[in-house]
């Protein structure tokens, strides 16, 4: 009940413009891994494997940390929720000159194609039989929070799915690159449009 009450409280600070964050340069990997090491214990319990692949490259977004923190938990109790006992979730980042890709796959039950497109959904919940009946499980706010919190980081989420083989989930961010040191200055993190994210002020 108190995790249904923190999601509708951010929606709404959201709604109203009032959200409280902090953008600072994030280690989308070190992210990921501190993701994976806090379901570990869950997973174990429902016999659900868990793999975490990271990327060479650096995977440095501009971020608030908690609402990432937020955003990887979401993914991965849906990807819990939908998978069956002995199922296998897989993480894999990776990065090119200008974005960095998260990605969340299940061995899970699926989702209907004609789904896919309402997921994202206020208080809407997949119903793997598609009949009308009640096997649709959450509150339905978990990947609406999800997408409110890509929106704010200026990222895109989308779903690729089959029934029966499975769900991916991937979030694409703009990178920072780090710029090479030179004698005279200090290293900086920029993007394409450096000037943008150099003085974006916190939300």
């Amino acid at each position: 009940m108190s995790r249904l009450v923190d999601d509708l409280l951010l929606l709404a600070r959201s709604d109203a413009g009032v959200q409280s964050m902090r953008f600072e340069p994030l280690d989308l990997n070190e992210a990921a891994r501190l993701a994976a090491a806090r379901w570990i214990p869950q997973l174990h319990l429902a016999a659900v494997e868990l793999s975490n692949f990271t990327c060479k490259q650096e995977a440095i977004i501009y971020a608030d940390r908690s609402s990432i923190e937020r955003l990887l938990d979401i993914l991965l109790e849906n990807a819990c929720k939908y998978s069956p006992h002995g199922g296998r979730i897989e993480l894999s980042t990776s990065a090119d000159a200008g974005s960095v890709v998260r990605s969340v796959s299940d061995s899970g039950i699926g989702i209907p194609p004609e789904q896919q497109e309402k997921i994202f959904e206020r208080f809407y919940r997949v119903n793997p039989a598609n009949d009308g009946s009640s096997q649709a499980q959450g509150s339905g706010l978990e990947l609406a929070l999800a997408r409110q919190i890509t929106e704010v980081h200026r990222a895109q989420i989308e779903v690729q799915s089959e029934p029966g083989k499975g769900s991916s989930f991937f979030v694409q961010f703009e990178r920072l690159i780090r710029e090479p040191a030179s004698p005279n200055a200090n290293s900086q993190l920029i993007t394409r449009d450096a000037m943008r994210v150099v003085n974006q002020p916190e939300v």
